[in-house]
């Protein structure tokens, strides 16, 4: 797959992506906040934190490519979806001001990293993520930019915003 966004195409669409979820999440009410999301089976509160606290983790990997590094995970996705299925449960009734707060400030974060590359820095080798070999590019739209459209989807779905 080629990336044919700019990086400050990608890091508006992360941007505007990440202000939609706040903007939702911040207008739930507490029943809301405790609905179960269709795709996940997950609390509306445990899909935003596990969504918030990844993108903590996703904007260290993208540090890394902004120094000109590479990054593969030696993770099997059986263990992230055990991982994730655990996180689910411990932060099934997460505080929203706490999550909201993660969200606003890892958004901020990698909204500035993804509009801080240039073009060339795109195509450069990102490493393997699921046994895939992926550009810097690729990693932004396909793991950071869509793990966060999946989760807010879903998020939306389930508040009917």
């Amino acid at each position: 797959m080629t990336v044919t966004a700019t990086p400050a195409e990608l890091a508006e669409e992360f941007e505007r992506g990440n202000s939609a979820l706040v903007d939702g999440i911040e207008g739930c009410s507490p029943d809301q906040w405790q609905r179960t999301t269709e795709a996940e089976g997950w609390t509306v509160a445990a899909t935003a934190h596990h969504l918030a606290v990844v993108q903590q983790a996703f904007a260290g990997i993208v540090e890394l490519f902004a120094d000109g590094k590479t990054y593969t995970t030696d993770i099997e996705m059986e263990q992230v979806h055990k991982s994730n299925a655990e996180h689910a449960v411990e932060f099934a009734d997460a505080d929203r001001q706490e999550t909201l707060g993660i969200l606003r400030a890892s958004g901020a974060n990698l909204g500035a990293l993804i509009g801080g590359f240039d073009a060339a820095d795109l195509t450069r080798p990102a490493g393997a993520f699921g046994g895939n070999e992926m550009t810097v590019g690729e990693f932004i739209q396909l793991v950071v930019i869509g793990h966060a459209r999946e989760h807010a989807d879903s998020i939306h779905a389930t508040l009917g915003s």
